[in-house]
């Protein structure tokens, strides 16, 4: 018995019975483990995890599902945690970029997702929003589309490459508004994205093409890391028109350059 269960069944301090064992010798187990051991021995009955309970559709590709796949190569993440977690979510500076992910999930799953400020650490730094969603449900539903969304491994989905153009459309805000720039300064008038994964933009590039926006893969100099450069004016024109960003500073950045 525990020396718990002993204090009640004898009316005792529990710290009387502590000294006592520990006067006899006997090593006695803190809490954590005395509730482990009762749990394992069957003494202890553990209620089941409560389960979220996702909309049976939520397994359909629609224009918000596919924003939180862009948005996942980009600067969002699936996570397991050692403890079991099961993880979605996003650390971003713009606070409209993170709701636009957080209401997303929202829609899609009928879940709500927690959000909070990370103040920055270093000077320099900026503080960052950011939206988590813990479901095993959700975890499994978006890894169906690819096993593996880190910097260097993930690709554009098969079910996005054969989707609608309106689903394209969104998948590509989600990443641009992850990765995306406006240059308009008067050397570079252009529309960029970054990443080191030269795999994963060679897919972007090739669904820009369908929406007649052409652009080239460059490297940068000394750096592991490439760009997408679109530099023609009807290809910016038809980006603006059919794709765009939802974050304000960089809507508000294209429609100065347009």
């Amino acid at each position: 018995n525990s020396a718990r269960m002993i204090e009640k069944e004898l009316n005792v301090s529990y710290r009387a019975i502590q000294r006592y064992l520990h006067k006899l010798g006997i090593r006695v187990r803190n809490r954590s483990k005395g509730l482990k051991l009762a749990i394992k021995e069957g003494r202890l009955k553990v209620p089941p995890a409560k389960q979220h309970k996702i909309p049976k559709n939520s397994n359909k590709l629609t224009e918000e599902k596919a924003y939180i796949l862009g948005a996942l190569c980009g600067d969002g993440w699936l996570s397991l945690t050692k403890r079991s977690s099961y993880q979605i979510g996003l650390s971003v500076t713009d606070e409209d970029f993170a709701d636009k992910f957080s209401i997303s999930l929202k829609k899609v799953y009928n879940l709500d997702p927690k959000k909070s400020l990370k103040r920055r650490v270093k000077e320099h730094w900026k503080d960052q929003f950011l939206i988590r969603l813990c479901s095993k449900q959700v975890y499994q539903d978006l890894k169906r589309y690819h096993k593996n969304f880190k910097t260097f491994e993930w690709k554009v989905p098969k079910e996005i490459v054969n989707s609608t153009q309106q689903v394209k459309s969104k998948f590509l805000q989600g990443f641009f508004d992850s990765e995306g720039y406006v240059d308009s300064n008067k050397r570079n008038k252009r529309i960029g994205c970054t990443s080191a994964n030269i795999k994963g933009l060679t897919g972007i590039n090739d669904i820009l093409k369908e929406f007649n926006i052409y652009s080239k893969i460059k490297e940068r100099n000394g750096e592991n890391i490439k760009d997408i450069c679109i530099g023609d004016w009807q290809s910016i024109k038809n980006f603006h028109k059919m794709i765009g960003f939802s974050i304000k500073r960089k809507r508000e950045n294209l429609k100065r350059l347009v």
